[in-house]
């Protein structure tokens, strides 16, 4: 019986080792996967193309087929002007629109495995090539969800529990971490309101309370994030540390933990931010993440920045979209037919978003661990 094979360097292996990754990359990754969203189903004619803008993490993909390595993209502040009553005159009382910019740069990631010479694949019976785009398709996940994760939250932090990003990691593509600003924090102190991290002692824990000022903080806001909206509720995503969740458990009575439990999955049973939920307290669903960066403040102590994330919290850009899957498979043999070495490469960049100085999508909640 004739069998077809596609041998190694084929063109058409790069296709379909280029479509495994996207498709297991995105099952894979927690930002990607949950917190994106697909494409819109048909793109205008216009060059603003992107996904959903109703998740915290936005895909722009202006530059997959034009050439730059800078992406702007703008935010209309919302008019704040004075009414007009009656017949006066609305004539020279017109409100001009403001706008906002933000950038995103790109540059290539690239990443590969050298699987070995001839006589180490004689020695094994595992299809090392099939092993090598697996792992591959792991440390890309790992990649994208602790860039996003430090962009957020503004640090890369001291933690090295299973991170792939080193501890000195200050961002990539010529897009800097950017700590929280003032307005866009919120620290718990002795039961007060601080955005001092250096203020946070080793009793300052994530509990209800707290979750309780972040409520009461984002209907006060001038510049609060845009909440999300699952069947036209709104709603926010709490990504905790987890000690963040061992503290609320264990500050909540069981009946209180139950309920904050029963209230997730129902409520957005066809929404992926809702699956894997931890459950939902009011219009926060609580998420376990571990690895919400951690800091050292002035007194020493551990400090999570878990994050409160609304729409368009972050932004990823990809400038290349390779074999329609954003990421190039290459597999070359080397040492003169010897060795099978194979790589991944993208084009990519991300980046909070940040107008006028001020976060848009993202609060930070700094709390002792």
């Amino acid at each position: 019986m004739a069998r077809t094979v596609i041998p190694v360097g084929d063109p058409k292996a790069k296709v379909i080792y280029s479509a495994f990754l996207a498709k297991e990359f995105a099952g894979q990754s927690f930002f990607v996967g949950m917190l994106s969203a697909s494409d819109f189903e048909q793109r205008t004619k216009q060059s603003y193309l992107s996904t959903s803008p109703n998740m915290p993490i936005q895909r722009l993909r202006d530059l997959e087929s034009s050439q730059g390595d800078t992406i702007k993209f703008d935010l209309v502040a919302q008019l704040g002007g004075q009414p007009t009553y009656g017949d006066n005159q609305l004539k020279g009382k017109e409100e001009k629109l403001t706008f906002y910019t933000d950038e995103v740069k790109i540059d290539q990631v690239r990443h590969g495995v050298d699987t070995g010479g001839r006589m180490s694949k004689k020695r094994t019976i595992h299809d090392l090539r099939k092993i090598a785009k697996d792992r591959l398709v792991t440390w890309l996940a790992r990649f994208y969800d602790e860039s996003i994760m430090c962009y957020l939250a503004g640090t890369r932090g001291i933690a090295t529990n299973n991170w792939l990003l080193d501890t000195s990691f200050s961002g990539f593509a010529g897009n800097p971490l950017q700590d929280p600003d003032e307005d866009h924090i919120l620290g718990i102190h002795d039961n007060s309101v601080t955005n001092d991290i250096d203020d946070i002692d080793a009793d300052d824990k994530f509990s209800l309370d707290y979750l309780e000022e972040l409520d009461y903080k984002l209907s006060q806001m001038e510049n609060a994030p845009q909440p999300l909206y699952d069947k036209d509720e709104p709603y926010y995503v709490i990504l905790m540390h987890s000690a963040a969740k061992k503290q609320l458990r264990t500050s909540t009575s069981t009946n209180d933990w139950m309920d904050i439990q029963k209230n997730a999955g129902v409520r957005g049973s066809d929404n992926p931010i809702f699956k894997g939920a931890l459950g939902r307290y009011g219009k926060f669903v609580l998420h376990d993440y571990g690895k919400v960066p951690v800091v050292k403040n002035a007194g020493d102590v551990s400090v999570a920045r878990t994050l409160c994330l609304g729409a368009q919290a972050a932004v990823i850009a990809w400038g290349d979209a390779g074999n329609e899957f954003q990421y190039n498979w290459h597999e070359e043999l080397e040492d003169r037919g010897n060795v099978l070495v194979v790589d991944i490469d993208f084009i990519c960049g991300i980046k909070k978003t940040r107008f006028n100085g001020k976060d848009f999508g993202v609060i930070t909640l700094p709390h002792a661990i």
